[in-house]
């Protein structure tokens, strides 16, 4: 191995330490630590984000959708679908189309819209 594909290596393995397996949840009086894990989706709603758990369980974030963007973009399990959706690609039951809109199905039987922007993208990660 080359010095410049150590170097990658390193940088691959820095950045899959850096990834966070948690996000914390501020609710009334106590913070929840939600496992990246059991997380399908989270749906930005308004002003608040909407985080939809394994479990059927939905919380409501006064955070915006970007915050937690920002938080979970080093996790390879997590995809941007849309400016309002991000989804744990180990959630996806199948991808479709109604007409002109290409939409995800995750397990729980929850459809989101993919933007036409993001439908090639989706479809690389997804068969990786």
């Amino acid at each position: 191995m080359t010095n410049r594909e150590n170097g990658k290596a390193a940088a691959k393995a820095a950045v899959i330490k850096q990834s966070p397996k948690r996000i914390l949840l501020n609710t009334q009086g106590q913070i929840l630590v939600l496992d990246l894990d059991d997380i399908i989706f989270l749906k930005s709603s308004s002003n608040y984000t909407i985080i939809k758990m394994r479990d059927g369980t939905r919380y409501t974030s006064s955070k915006h959708l970007k915050s937690y963007s920002e938080t979970i973009d080093a996790n390879p399990d997590f995809l941007r679908i849309h400016r309002s959706s991000i989804i744990n690609k180990n959630f996806v039951k199948a991808i479709f189309r109604k007409s002109h809109k290409t939409y995800v199905l995750m397990k729980d039987n929850e459809e989101l819209d993919v933007s036409a922007k993001k439908r090639e993208l989706i479809l690389t990660e997804l068969s990786k």
